[in-house]
């Protein structure tokens, strides 16, 4: 089974497109454990860009699978944010108007609730599942190929 070492690298950044795509112009606001996914993505694609480095590009997206869980974990309540970043802390505020200007200029999107939905299914599962599939498909060419 042949996959050309930039198919990662392309489809990698199709996702962060996705992402970026729906946090400009839907207007859906990410939390901080989908920013973290897109720097875990941006390592990837420069991992797998580099032909030496392409191991590290599949560690990466191992990383991301794991980070993917522990967000669904959150989502669906089955345990709290141990790493306490749904919760961002807000600036000390000199009046009630600066609060309100803060409040309506900076959405904050929960990391325990599930923000954006496609066809049904939460986009952290579909993440995950686009991770699995990929480290699934770079393992099955390393083990078919050989040296990939």
């Amino acid at each position: 089974m042949y996959i050309p070492q930039r198919f990662f690298s392309v489809c990698i950044f199709l996702a962060l497109v996705g992402g970026y795509y729906a946090q400009y112009y839907l207007k859906i606001t990410p939390c901080s454990y989908c920013l973290y996914q897109r720097y875990i993505f941006m390592t990837a694609i420069v991992f797998f860009a580099i032909k030496p480095l392409k191991k590290l590009g599949c560690l990466a997206l191992i990383i991301g699978l794991c980070l993917s869980f522990y967000q669904l974990g959150l989502e669906h309540h089955y345990w709290s944010d141990l790493l306490q970043k749904c919760h961002s802390a807000l600036p000390h505020f000199a009046s009630s108007a600066q609060l309100k200007d803060f409040l309506k200029e900076a959405p904050v999107a929960r990391c325990d609730q599930i923000n954006w939905r496609i066809l049904g299914i939460s986009a952290t599962l579909w993440t995950a599942a686009f991770q699995g599939v990929l480290i699934f498909l770079y393992c099955t060419a390393r083990r078919y190929r050989g040296r990939f």
